[in-house]
């Protein structure tokens, strides 16, 4: 269960339309009740939650970058290629 409220909060952190303080402090706050209900002590629950909002926010940042450089940079690395290819065909038949 904890499972699914984290890809939740994944997919809301990759969209990131609307990640302000306030919208992580709330995340945190839902991952902490659901480790106390899972039965940890308050402090272990809340430690717990804090980690595993850093690791959420480390992987959306990772997945947010990977998806900015397949949508900027690589499309631009096929036009380099082409030109490339084609001026290297146009010098061989010279």
């Amino acid at each position: 269960m904890v499972w699914m409220v984290r890809d939740d909060i994944l997919r809301e952190a990759i969209d990131g339309t609307g990640c302000t303080p306030e919208w992580a402090a709330l995340q945190t706050i839902r991952l902490f009740r659901h480790y106390e209900d899972a039965g940890l002590s308050h402090d272990d629950a809340l430690a717990a939650a804090k980690v595993e909002m850093q690791a959420i926010a480390a992987e959306a940042l990772r997945i947010r970058r990977r998806e900015r450089f397949q949508t900027t940079v690589a499309p631009w690395c096929v036009i380099v290629l082409g030109t490339m290819a084609c001026v290297g065909w146009w010098a061989l038949w010279e």
